[in-house]
């Protein structure tokens, strides 16, 4: 406890602090949640994955649960499924390519249109379906 500070002005402090509205603070704290990378909280088997959305590559369906592929390199496999990230994920550049397979479009390095393949920037190709071919480039050359 500080001495200099009396106990009238630790309770008009408090008061002052007590009378801020939520429309006073909102605008100081929104401009610093727009510059800040949006993070994700999923369930894995063995516990929680904090991932931002930027360092996830892709996601692919493993049955009920989904394989979370990161910039890092390692995989995770988390208790959710394909729809419900692709929910969580829909408005960061996300892409359902396929049914097994969720593309982060800022991850995406190459398409070859014979195969249609999507390259992605760990390596790995992925397919898109053919109903979506047309979808894909639309989205990726406007």
């Amino acid at each position: 406890m500080n001495p200099r500070i009396s106990q009238s002005n630790k309770l008009d402090m408090g008061t002052a602090a007590a009378n801020l509205n939520h429309s006073q603070i909102t605008p100081k704290i929104n401009p610093l949640r727009k510059s800040q990378p949006h993070k994700i909280v999923v369930p894995t088997t063995d516990g929680l994955l904090f991932a931002e959305t930027q360092d996830i590559v892709h996601c692919d369906a493993q049955g009920s649960h989904s394989r979370i592929w990161l910039t890092s390199g390692e995989s995770v496999i988390t208790t959710k499924n394909l729809k419900e990230l692709e929910i969580m994920l829909n408005h960061h550049f996300f892409y359902r390519s396929h049914a097994s397979h969720l593309i982060n479009l800022l991850h995406v390095k190459k398409f070859v249109r014979a195969d249609g393949g999507i390259y992605m920037s760990n390596g790995r190709a992925l397919s898109i379906s053919r109903h979506k071919k047309q979808e894909f480039l639309q989205i990726v050359l406007c």
